[in-house]
């Protein structure tokens, strides 16, 4: 009873602006989501089913609220997390792929360069922290020579 007295209340809101305010909460949840490593690997009706909703009502609300479709955020997730492990770390491509939802390493090279314009190893030949230090010097340093 309490329910159905709660749902028949009046909103202080018209019925648009409660509607938009419930879809930016539910972005906001998916994109708190997606900021978290680990997340990047699950699928987006994990991420609706944490968040408590259906995948239908997760498009809708994300597409409303952002202009965009859960599916384009995640893949930018996914693009932000792989250039990360790419650049910082010691991980194979087939790695990297499995952190970032790809258990397919092939597919993930072809996903990576469609989103980003190189391969994940072309990325980090480009990318990597040590790549700035002069030839001689990185030479010097891996022979132990000086």
């Amino acid at each position: 009873m309490l329910v159905r007295a709660a749902r028949s209340s009046p909103s202080p809101y018209p019925p648009e602006a409660a509607a938009e305010s419930r879809a930016r909460e539910v972005a906001r949840g998916l994109i708190r989501q997606l900021a978290l490593p680990d997340a990047v690997s699950a699928p987006i009706a994990e991420h609706a089913a944490r968040l408590g909703v259906t995948g239908g009502h997760l498009t809708e609300s994300v597409r409303r609220a952002t202009g965009r479709t859960p599916g384009q955020l995640l893949r930018e997730a996914r693009t932000r997390e792989a250039k990360r492990l790419l650049s910082a770390g010691d991980l194979t491509v087939r790695q990297v792929a499995g952190r970032v939802g790809y258990p397919d390493p092939a597919y993930f090279s072809r996903f990576f360069r469609r989103e980003t314009g190189m391969t994940p190893g072309a990325f980090r030949h480009a990318h990597r922290a040590d790549h700035h230090l002069p030839h001689a010097q990185s030479i010097a340093e891996s022979t132990g020579s000086s």
